[in-house]
């Protein structure tokens, strides 16, 4: 109830306006029909795509977002493991690109970007901490935690001059949602299992597997505590 209005990027395309786009998008993540237009009158679409320069905006999207923007969440992100080309894209250059989008936004008290757990790459023989997660020199099996690592560097380094939030959630998978497409994207982690002969894992050991409801509420709760948040990871 206290947020006045949500801005959502949304890619123009299959033959629909951002604002059907975005219709159809937020009526697949379990809304009840009923709700649905009280939900989406403080909903708005801005065109644009990440990997364009300046996220693509218009010139008239890009100042009302300086101007009024005081909250901004980027949760764009290739998850894919073997595509570079789109990682890349998107979760290096999409950085960099909001960055530019972010300059000279003057109400801005939170950019929350929400990263992974698994930065690390592939360390032996060591106890990981969080704090050594980027400066572990370990070696990136898949594209997707390369470069959401390289992600996170490009943001540190401008930490002094964002108020800058990182989320790092461990793996999501899908509850609630009635779309079943978008269910199964969350479930990779099951999937890659079903083809190993065995698992390697101790019997007593918690898997870090968390339902995307309690990514978002937790996330929410963090940002409630306004200037009051303890940490900035």
């Amino acid at each position: 109830p206290q947020v006045e209005e949500v801005t959502c990027l949304v890619r123009p395309g299959n033959g629909k306006s951002v604002e059907e786009r975005l219709q159809v998008r937020l009526g697949r993540t379990g809304i009840e029909s009923s709700d649905l237009a009280k939900v989406t009158s403080r909903v708005r679409a801005a065109s644009g795509e990440i990997t364009r320069d300046l996220w693509g905006l218009s010139s008239k999207e890009l100042d009302r977002l300086r101007q009024e923007t005081d909250l901004f969440v980027n949760c764009a992100a290739s998850t894919s493991f073997v595509d570079n080309e789109s990682c890349e894209a998107i979760n290096v250059n999409g950085t960099r690109r909001m960055l530019d989008v972010l300059a000279g936004a003057r109400k801005l008290k939170r950019l929350v970007h929400f990263s992974t757990a698994t930065l690390c790459g592939h360390v032996a023989n060591a106890v990981m901490k969080e704090e050594d997660s980027l400066r572990s020199g370990g070696t990136h099996v898949v594209a997707y935690t390369r470069t959401k690592a390289e992600a996170e560097r490009i943001l540190w380094e401008k930490a002094g001059e964002l108020p800058l939030l990182v989320v790092r959630p461990s793996i999501t998978m899908a509850r609630g949602s009635r779309d079943r497409k978008h269910a199964r994207l969350f479930l990779w982690s099951l999937a890659a299992m079903v083809q190993l002969p065995c698992v390697p894992m101790k019997a007593d050991s918690r898997i870090d597997i968390v339902p995307l409801d309690f990514v978002v509420n937790r996330t929410m709760r963090l940002l409630a505590k306004g200037d009051r948040l303890t940490h900035n990871c």
